[in-house]
């Protein structure tokens, strides 16, 4: 929000229009996050309007509630407090917290000063004297092999670390037709100790004694060593004995909005501009705070929802694939168009896809007895079987009537 310092018509506004303040939220990525407290000051003697920036700004509040930022300048404009959502975030005195101050140096440094090319500024230097030694070898390595130590002759060059487990039992019930083989849990093989190992014996490292690396000159003090340079200092040709009045803060001809943003769903409203700080909290009360109070009972809403189960979760998830939809509709049609057309494809339009055949399910049934299969014509295979149970029972009732008989 800017207070403009001139009468300013709307066609003409832009992001060059002259104002006395700019303050509210500037979040951009993650390089710039703080609330924007900027004026701007004439001065009289460059004659230049000169950008004085609020250092160590707060930070902008970035959840999706309604949040009210209050700008309060104290009579005298000397002292400066911000608030967000009415609760102190910074405040303090013009004079010190700004950038650059509003008091203008009496001197500066000359910005067309230059350093001499003779200057030297190397408190150190290289000794010229000093000679690389003759056994210096700068070749030599930082580790060599160590000359002590030996391969163990206890040590076991074909063993493997690690052996079946030989007290390991196959357990009850393992089945080598459902489990597959059993096999037998590795362990650390009883051979491989600390002094004898196994595998590839690896000699040792150590560091190399006579490792001195890059030979490199001592340093000694410079002799033509004068001191930092630094461009000597010259009047300010732009200083001027500031008042707080200078300030302008409170000239104000209008009020504007400037906005550069590409995130969706930012708004504002409600803007008070007045001469008292109790006024301010007085109109909160009946604009921002009304919207404070329901949205925090949403969140709690919403919050003691989420604690119910899967219910609140699934309604999330919808309402997450609903916005997803809402914002990317091409983009999720095209997909869909593209998704039918490849299965109908797949499913119906390969000539290649020959006919599939199923298999009788009264191939596999069980015949009792292999005879009366043989015998009988096919297709016909229910009725032997009902004929040889006929005969079995006459077989079976002759068989009564000799034993009556005997």
């Amino acid at each position: 929000m800017k207070l403009l310092a001139d009468k300013t018509p709307a066609d003409d506004f832009n992001d060059k229009t002259r104002y006395s303040v700019m303050f509210g939220p500037d979040k951009c990525g993650t390089d710039t996050n703080k609330v924007h407290f900027i004026t701007q000051v004439f001065n009289p003697v460059s004659e230049e309007w000169v950008e004085h920036h609020l250092k160590d700004a707060p930070k902008v509040e970035t959840d999706k509630s309604t949040h009210l930022y209050t700008l309060v300048v104290k009579k005298g404009q000397q002292e400066y407090e911000i608030f967000i959502d009415n609760k102190s975030k910074k405040k303090g005195k013009f004079l010190d917290d700004f950038d650059p101050p509003f008091q203008p140096e009496k001197e500066i440094e000359d910005p067309d000063d230059k350093k001499p090319e003779d200057w030297v500024d190397d408190e150190k230097m290289d000794d010229p004297d000093a000679v690389k030694p003759d056994d210096w070898d700068e070749d030599a390595p930082r580790k060599i092999l160590d000359p002590e130590a030996s391969k163990p002759e206890c040590w076991h060059d074909d063993e493997p670390d690690e052996v079946a487990d030989p007290d390991a039992e196959i357990p009850d019930g393992w089945d080598e037709e459902d489990d597959g083989k059993f096999e037998a849990p590795m362990v650390a093989n009883p051979l491989c100790t600390e002094e004898c190992g196994c595998g590839e014996w690896e000699h040792p490292m150590i560091n190399n004694p006579d490792y001195k690396g890059k030979w490199k000159a001592p340093r000694i003090d410079n002799p033509d060593y004068v001191g930092p340079w630094k461009p000597r200092n010259i009047p300010n040709p732009a200083y001027y004995v500031h008042k707080p009045e200078d300030r302008r803060v409170s000239d104000i001809k209008g009020l504007a909005i400037d906005i550069w943003t590409m995130n969706k769903d930012v708004g504002f409203d409600n803007v008070f501009l007045g001469k008292g700080a109790g006024d301010a909290y007085a109109f909160s009360q009946v604009s921002w705070k009304p919207k404070n109070v329901h949205e925090e009972a949403q969140k709690k809403s919403k919050k003691k929802k989420g604690t119910d189960g899967e219910e609140s979760a699934v309604a999330s998830l919808f309402s997450k694939l609903r916005d997803f939809f809402n914002e990317y509709t091409p983009h999720c049609v095209f997909t869909t168009i593209i998704l039918v057309i490849t299965l109908s494809w797949w499913c119906c339009g390969r000539a290649d896809q020959g006919p599939v055949t199923i298999p009788d399910p009264t191939d596999d049934r069980i015949v009792p007895d292999e005879k009366a299969e043989e015998d009988a014509p096919a297709g016909d295979e229910t009725k032997t079987t009902n004929e040889d149970q006929t005969l079995d029972e006459t077989k079976a009732t002759e068989d009564k009537r000799r034993s009556r008989g005997m």
